[in-house]
């Protein structure tokens, strides 16, 4: 009876601690400057697949995308991993779980942004969207969009990302 009471206290302490249902037993949500967990900018789409992090591809071999399971977190349907046939994986955009390397998230405020990314630009096109270096890869950026000094979204991307 002791050893049940203080399983459950254990796995009471982790659900709260947000380990629970998390799909990776590390629970690391970070989209960091090379990629996301098993998932990494340049992979092929059969490897990136393969990493059960995928599921719902559509397009054609020159572009795909493809969405995160479910259980990885929310995001836009404009949003995703755009893998290239020639490229690999070019584009992962974030989720409602995931947070930079840096601690961004969705929800983060654009002050924040500006300190976490001394080198932040905005956009000269798009007044919403703010660019910058993704610290540790110099071959990645990171995109956020900010609405109303809110950061909305973001993704991880190769800086000579053509189409895909």
């Amino acid at each position: 009876m002791k050893t049940r009471f203080v399983a459950a206290v254990v796995a009471t302490a982790f659900a709260v601690a947000g380990f629970a249902g998390t799909a990776h037993a590390d629970g690391d949500n970070t989209l960091g400057p090379f990629g996301y967990n098993d998932l990494k900018l340049g992979q092929s789409e059969q490897a990136a697949v393969e990493t059960g992090l995928l599921v719902d591809g559509e397009g054609d071999q020159v572009c795909r995308r493809y969405y995160f399971n479910p259980s990885e977190g929310s995001s836009s349907r404009a949003s995703g991993v755009f893998i290239s046939g020639l490229r690999g994986v070019t584009l992962i955009g974030g989720t409602s779980r995931m947070r930079t390397a840096e601690g961004i998230t969705e929800g983060a405020s654009l002050e924040s942004l500006q300190r976490h990314y001394p080198q932040l630009v905005q956009d000269p096109d798009s007044e919403w969207i703010y660019l910058t270096p993704a610290p540790g890869n110099p071959s990645a950026k990171y995109r956020f969009v900010v609405y109303g000094d809110v950061v909305d979204s973001f993704v991880l991307e190769l800086n000579d990302r053509a189409s895909c």
